[in-house]
């Protein structure tokens, strides 16, 4: 049946029939929140990862959000693009505060069973015709369940304004732009790309300000992205940095910031992005250059001349979806009194110099090593330099931090720490995503390999810092390629930097390529610097990297790789 809606919906959406087109997708999109309303949270995972006989579980969905805009009706556009993003993640918070203290009202709380039972009644019957194909019944009962839903979606936004906490917790739902928590001062950016085209909201006080259609396809988009990208990845020689194009980037500028930044003020922008967006530093798009680029040779590589910047013209942070933003807001109200809580330098092999005169326990699985780019195995390098970034983040927190190194920077270590009690949190290590070690399925940070016990094989896993409880105002991942992970169609990017706020944390800064050692450490301290008097985290990223690229890192494979996400 579901296949039938989406092709019927395409066809009419190829016609121009968008009325049309409106009815047969919305009847797919009925047909599959059903459906995934069925399943476990286990199962919900990769829902949307799925396809129905070719067409995929996302068609519907993305469908309307472009017939919405040809009809001008961009709010209801937006609430299907948010359907379409970070829906697990939120619904995994609302589940971490069941069991609170938030409570309704008796009255209210009747009318919300006895709203709930009348909806999931006609649900059952309409379950039972549409096996018989009672077409008759089945007309009967959608008639019935029109005035329900719509005096349902009424008592929710109700909820979420008389009794938010408990709507967070109990309807962790895609929101509309006047139930987004906003801070004054703040604008929303968010994209929805689609097969044909990408769609994106500009969003301020409560309201969708403006909306542009991205004539771009999700092919050409995502091969431009990646273009762009190509010169930061995977570095091994300075030189390699001439091959960056600005052009690329001014390109992607264009596209994607320009048709809406001139109904920005002094806001400052969360960009909510999607898809192969997730993994693109807006910042280090390009919004003027010279006609004629020239290459100069810097002190650290050669870099274009007279290139400016989106980060040096706006204030930019991320999140995953505007519907977890507000539910974060709303929820995580926790606030951590101690200093900084930092692991670096760990043991990696039984060669290290720091083992000397000491017996040493194999590692748990044999060997220690990762893939490397030609898919060999590669051992896992020490990083001496990690530890000279705690030496001096101590500087800034003396007798404010806790810090485990070398032996010591273990998941034991870490497991006998409540970090519900810092303010920051720093991890300084190597980083892995899935399957770059066979053993590991997942994301993880690389703590000691050696001399570990028990349960301890040395990997802080994205699903062991999603068990465990914290209160940072901000978790900082210096190491490589923190903010990537396995991209889930309907989720983003599955990586730690989520597993840290699902956590607890309220931001997080994470890198999005393998970064250099020196200048990272030197931006790393610059931030916590700026941190500590209380600047906020965005005017301290900002400073950071304005600090690093005065002092000749001013090519973008620098200072680009980290970006905020969060407040």
């Amino acid at each position: 049946m579901v296949v039938l809606y989406i092709g019927l919906g395409l066809s009419e959406e190829g016609l121009k029939n968008y009325k049309e087109s409106e009815k047969y997708y919305k009847k797919a999109v009925d047909f599959l929140e059903r459906q995934r309303d069925s399943l476990t949270q286990t199962q919900r995972k990769n829902f949307f990862e799925g396809k129905v006989e070719g067409f995929s579980r996302l068609a519907p969905y993305e469908g309307l959000v472009r017939i919405y805009h040809y009809l001008n009706r961009d709010s209801e556009g937006l609430l299907y693009g948010e359907s379409t993003k970070a829906r697990l993640f939120s619904e995994e918070i609302a589940r971490k505060y069941e069991g609170s203290d938030c409570r309704l009202p008796e009255e209210i709380s009747v009318k919300e069973r006895t709203l709930i039972n009348k909806i999931a009644s006609i649900y059952k019957q309409l379950e039972e015709a549409y096996k018989n194909d009672n077409k008759d019944k089945i007309k009967e009962l959608q008639t019935l369940l029109i005035p329900l839903k719509a005096e349902e979606e009424k008592f929710i936004s109700q909820l979420r304004h008389d009794y938010p906490e408990y709507a967070s917790i109990m309807y962790p739902r895609p929101l509309k732009p006047e139930d987004i928590k906003l801070n004054a001062g703040e604008a929303i950016i968010e994209y929805e790309v689609t097969d044909r085209e990408t769609i994106a909201w500009l969003i301020k006080k409560g309201k969708i300000v403006k909306t542009v259609s991205i004539p771009v396809t999700e092919k050409n988009l995502t091969e431009v992205v990646k273009e762009y990208r190509s010169t930061f990845e995977d570095v091994k020689d300075v030189s390699a940095l001439g091959k960056f194009k600005p052009q690329t980037g001014k390109k992607l500028y264009d596209l994607l910031l320009k048709p809406l930044v001139s109904e920005i003020k002094d806001e400052k922008i969360i960009i909510i992005p999607d898809k192969i967006l997730g993994i693109l530093p807006f910042e280090a798009l390009v919004y003027d250059m010279p006609s004629n680029v020239k290459l100069v040779q810097g002190k650290f590589g050669p870099c274009p001349e007279g290139i400016k910047y989106a980060g040096d013209r706006y204030n930019i942070s991320y999140y995953q979806s505007a519907s977890s933003l507000t539910m974060m807001r709303t929820l995580n109200k926790g606030k951590a009194v101690k200093g900084l809580f930092a692991i670096g330098d760990p043991v990696f092999n039984d060669s290290d110099d720091r083992l000397k005169g000491t017996a040493v326990k194999p590692p748990k699985y044999g060997f220690l090593a990762l893939q490397g780019p030609g898919q060999g195995m590669t051992e896992f390098q020490r990083l001496p330099q990690t530890g000279e970034l705690l030496a001096g983040v101590s500087a800034i927190f003396p007798g404010e931090i806790t810090s485990l190194t070398g032996t010591d920077a273990t998941l034991t270590g870490i497991q006998s720490k409540n970090l519900a009690d810092y303010r920051y949190l720093l991890f300084a290590t190597h980083g892995i995503l899935d399957n770059d070690i066979p053993y590991i399925k997942e994301p993880a940070l690389v703590l000691c390999l050696v001399n570990n016990t028990g349960d301890d094989d040395g990997f802080l896993t994205m699903s062991r810092v999603m068990d465990m409880k914290m209160g940072a105002d901000v978790a900082v991942l210096s190491a490589c390629k923190t903010g990537l992970g396995k991209n889930v169609s309907g989720e983003g990017t599955m990586g730690m930097g989520r597993a840290f706020q699902y956590a607890g944390v309220k931001n997080v800064l994470m890198s999005l390529w393998s970064v250099e050692t020196v200048s990272t450490n030197m931006m790393i301290e610059k931030y916590f610097e700026c941190l500590k008097p209380g600047k906020t985290n965005r005017e301290a990223l900002k400073e950071a990297r304005a600090y690093i690229r005065k002092e000749g890192y001013e090519h973008p494979f620098y200072w680009a790789p980290f970006i905020l996400v969060g407040d």
